[in-house]
């Protein structure tokens, strides 16, 4: 496997060309064309994606360690596919619409001004985690862990308490109707 370390790919269309699998130590992506790409088997580590398009890549087996995503679209991303062995992400102004990471361990994981609409969190671990100022949006959540998890600042999320771990999690006012909307009750 190739070694890649502290390099920078500007304005580089790889859908013109292969993505070398390798492993990329301290390296930017920074306006780059990732679609459709097959990143199987590669490692990230200390990598920053920056304005990319990463849309429906796959990542299967793929190592994503201390990777930031910022102002990226990046949907239909199956996460589960990656090792997650270490699995540490950082979403940050990204559009990660329509993507799955069930049963995955994101502890470690941040989640910033983001567009998470119909994300499967089914059966996740998100114990403590922040969700700040994203958008929900039919985003499933199902015997999942979200003890002491965040969503105040975030809008449009249906949670069910009953099919969900939620002691300890917080959320504002204006979202209380989020986790009762499936009874059917009118809130005032």
């Amino acid at each position: 496997m190739e070694l890649f370390h502290n390099q920078e790919y500007k304005q580089i269309d790889f859908t013109n060309q292969l993505f070398t699998v390798g492993e990329y130590i301290d390296c930017v992506f920074e306006q780059c064309n990732l679609q459709e790409q097959i990143l199987e088997n590669c490692i990230f580590e200390n990598c920053t994606f920056k304005n990319c398009n990463l849309t429906s890549v796959n990542v299967k087996n793929a190592k994503l360690d201390q990777v930031s995503f910022i102002d990226c679209k990046m949907i239909g991303i199956l996460f589960y596919d990656c090792n997650d062995f270490i699995f540490s992400i950082s979403i940050n102004q990204c559009i990660l619409d329509y993507s799955s990471f069930y049963k995955m361990n994101l502890r470690k994981c941040k989640f910033q001004k983001s567009s998470l609409q119909s994300v499967d969190f089914e059966s996740s671990d998100l114990q403590k985690l922040i969700f700040d100022d994203c958008n929900l949006e039919q985003a499933n959540f199902n015997q999942s862990n979200l003890i002491q998890t965040d969503f105040r600042t975030s809008i449009n999320y249906q949670i069910r308490p009953e099919s969900n771990s939620i002691k300890g999690a917080k959320f504002s006012q204006n979202g209380l109707s989020g986790l009762l909307d499936h009874h059917q009750i009118i809130i005032d």
